[in-house]
């Protein structure tokens, strides 16, 4: 018993020096690194960050550049029963006075694929590359049920079994 008691210590002790040394590592990449390409970006979605979204209103915000001009489309996908369905066609993102942000509340979305496309022109009304972002909707009680599912059953002692063999 005594056995079983000692290795066990030892083995929450490793993990723990483990797991401190592992972050004692770490470094941060400098801030400047990442700003190189920033301004050439002509649109920089905020949200959705996420590919599934376990709700049914979403919140769609992008910080646009001055000098370039976008309009938004939303579209959900094709399914067996449905054709595409356009939601939203070509609406014009006017950004804020504050920072150049837009934002649009988009609810009551039932479960499926989305996609949103964002069609920027600069200042003289040449088109550039569309900006797409896809992203699907699940209904929230069955995603939950989907994750419960996945974790299996564990007792303190089904750990220390192992941890002896």
């Amino acid at each position: 018993m005594k056995k079983n008691i000692i290795t066990s210590a030892l083995v929450l002790v490793i993990l723990g020096a483990s797991a401190s040394t592992g972050y004692a590592t770490y470094r941060p990449v400098p801030g400047y690194i990442y700003s190189i390409n920033e301004n050439e970006k002509a649109l920089e979605i905020i949200s959705p960050k996420q590919d599934i979204i376990v709700q049914d209103s979403l919140l769609i915000s992008v910080k646009v550049r001055n000098d370039v001009s976008v309009s938004m489309s939303v579209y959900k996908e094709a399914t067996k029963e449905k054709e595409e369905e356009l939601i939203i066609e070509g609406e014009k993102i006017d950004p804020g006075e504050t920072l150049g942000m837009y934002t649009k509340q988009l609810k009551d979305l039932e479960p499926g694929k989305y996609r949103i496309v964002f069609d920027v022109e600069d200042e003289e009304g040449n088109a550039q590359d569309s900006i797409i972002k896809n992203f699907t909707v699940k209904d929230k009680e069955e995603e939950i049920n989907e994750i419960l599912d996945q974790i299996p059953e564990t007792k303190v002692t089904n750990v220390l079994d192992d941890l002896k063999e």
